[in-house]
C-alpha cells in the first residue's frame, strides 16, 4: 500500500493529537441513555449533539417534534461558494 498523501497524514496528525477529547465525547455520548420510543431522553442527546456541532462552528437547527425524539440539523461548510455535495449522518 503506498503511503497516504500528505494532506492525508496531515489529517491523521490532526486526529491523533485529539484522540483523548474523541473518546472523552464518546463516552459522554454512550452514557446518555437515549431509547427511541422516550423522547425526553432522545432530545438530551439531540442536545449534546447540537453543542458540539456548535462548537465547531455549525448552523445547527433541531426540527422539533410533538411525539418523537426531535432532530437535529447540523450544517457546517468551510470552503468558498456552494458545497458541491452533502453527507448524511445518523
Amino acid at each position: 500500500m503506498p503511503p497516504p498523501s500528505l494532506p492525508l497524514r496531515e489529517l491523521l496528525s490532526s486526529l491523533r493529537r485529539e484522540d483523548s477529547a474523541m473518546v472523552e465525547l464518546l463516552g459522554r455520548m454512550v452514557r446518555v441513555e437515549s431509547p427511541s420510543y422516550e423522547k425526553s431522553a432522545v432530545d438530551e442527546f439531540g442536545r449534546l449533539v447540537a453543542g458540539e456541532w456548535r462548537k465547531r462552528s455549525a448552523k445547527v437547527t433541531v426540527l422539533r417534534r410533538r411525539e418523537r425524539g426531535d432532530l437535529v440539523r447540523a450544517e457546517l461548510w468551510l470552503g468558498r461558494g456552494r458545497p458541491s455535495g452533502q453527507i448524511l449522518v445518523l
